[in-house]
């Protein structure tokens, strides 16, 4: 197994789908009966799939992505930070939130997506007590 470039590691996000009520993207009917949810989740898993992003099933309206770093930072226009100095990496914004920006999204990404966002990492002092 090949050994991960610590200048370009793999990371994951969560991708939350915007609620129906809210989405301006419409979803194309399908041969398959799917309700408008699955519709929605399955045009933007296809478009972060032709991204270069690997994705995963959907749980809910959300849905996993992973990717190097430099596939983040080139389809969002966003620097990605990683910090590897506590027990788990922490992965952030420039300005050091989780969510990324959804300005450079496709058009119709930006009419089902409303959230991409790095897992924050435990917070230790809570789980102890």
């Amino acid at each position: 197994m090949a050994e991960e470039d610590p200048n370009d590691p793999t990371l994951s996000a969560v991708v939350s789908i915007l609620p129906k009520e809210q989405r301006t993207t419409d979803t194309p009917e399908s041969g398959i009966p799917l309700s408008e949810d699955l519709r929605a989740i399955g045009l933007a898993k296809s478009r972060l799939t032709s991204a270069g992003f690997e994705v995963h099933a959907p749980f809910g309206g959300k849905f996993s992505i992973g990717a190097k770093k430099t596939v983040f930072e080139e389809f969002f226009g966003e620097t990605i930070l990683i910090d590897d100095a506590a027990l788990i990496r922490a992965v952030t914004n420039s300005s050091g939130g989780y969510e990324l920006p959804l300005d450079n999204l496709p058009d119709d990404l930006k009419g089902l997506v409303g959230s991409v966002a790095f897992t924050p990492p435990p917070d230790w002092a809570k789980l102890g007590s």
